[in-house]
């Protein structure tokens, strides 16, 4: 118990340091099947949180997954996996590097190392 509450506490401070960078920008988008995505950008930190809401169930089989995306490819960022009320937690992406551009997919629960389907979204991080 007190590890997974360790993890969150991490988690919130990571999400909050984003979301109070000076040069934070917001970004939001409506994903294909339902629901939005949300994006707040920080360069001056190199991370970017992702905030899905609303996304549509998948079966224990599949995942969404996140992707950094830019002229040097693409990028695993994280897994997702909503609950039953379509929530997820945000995730922290970092290491930006030339990324202009987040992306959505849904793949294998244990994710992949590039995208197997096309973006349920995608935003631009410019």
């Amino acid at each position: 118990s007190r590890q997974r509450l360790a993890q969150a506490e991490a988690a919130n401070r990571a999400v909050a340091t984003v979301l109070s960078a000076p040069d934070a920008r917001t970004v939001t988008a409506p994903v294909a099947g339902g629901g939005t995505a949300t994006v707040v950008l920080s360069r001056g930190r190199g991370e970017v949180v992702f905030a899905p809401a609303g996304l549509g169930p998948l079966p224990v089989t599949q995942t969404y997954e996140l992707w950094l995306m830019g002229p040097s490819g693409v990028r695993p960022a994280g897994l997702l996996r909503p609950d039953a009320t379509g929530r997820t937690a945000p995730v922290v992406a970092g290491s930006l590097q030339d990324a202009d551009r987040v992306g959505l997919t849904i793949e294998p629960a244990a994710g992949s190392a590039q995208p197997t389907t096309d973006p349920v979204v995608i935003l631009p991080l410019a």
